[in-house]
């Protein structure tokens, strides 16, 4: 998995659309090509799908709920992820390593549900959502009002939140987070195996 996307996958915590489950598979028994002396070689590379939990009600209200204790899926939420499950069914996954909040763990217990081929999940806190400090429970519409608004939508690489993480620190530990397990999956299943984070 390339640095970029690398840097995909820990920006999309916090900026995909509440509406849906997203997974991003990179190269599913694709191929990486290599030189060689006798012309092109095929490799396999491991399979990470990135999944956004379900929804909360707080999702629905235009929340920004971080690291707030006790959010879990709501009934939308909760149809998106046995949709999830429903559509990883065939799919033998090596490893699940999940977020430690609630709607995150609540998001992949559904493939146990389900009978996905999965080992038990595991927590990374490396994995949780950015810490937003004093923005935390905010509305998304009392945000747009704040002075450091337009930092976060424009420049997040910059964005420091009040009382709370930058958003380059929260990539620098979930990009570690994904290398850390990227090398454990392809170590202990091989490089063709699939996980999910």
């Amino acid at each position: 998995i390339s640095d970029d996307c690398y840097s995909l996958a820990s920006y999309m915590w916090g900026s995909l659309r509440h509406s849906d489950i997203y997974c991003l598979r990179r190269a599913i028994r694709s191929t990486r090509l290599r030189g060689t002396g006798r012309g092109l070689n095929f490799s396999y590379v491991t399979t990470l799908l990135l999944v956004r939990h379900g929804r909360t009600r707080l999702n629905a209200e235009g929340t920004l709920a971080g690291w707030t204790p006790g959010i879990g899926l709501d009934e939308a939420g909760r149809t998106q992820a046995a949709e999830l499950a429903a559509r990883l069914a065939k799919t033998q996954l090596a490893a699940v390593v999940t977020s430690p909040l609630q709607r995150c763990v609540e998001t992949v217990a559904a493939l146990a549900l389900s009978g996905v081929a999965a080992p038990e999940p595991v927590a990374d806190d490396r994995l949780g959502e950015c810490h937003y400090g004093d923005w935390t429970g905010l509305s998304l519409i009392e945000l747009q009002a704040q002075p450091q608004w337009q930092t976060v939508q424009h420049y997040p690489s910059t964005a420091i939140f009040p009382g709370g993480e930058a958003l380059a620190d929260m990539q620098a530990r979930a990009t570690a987070a994904i290398r850390h397990w990227q090398r454990r999956v392809e170590i202990e299943h091989g490089s063709d195996a699939a996980w999910l984070v």
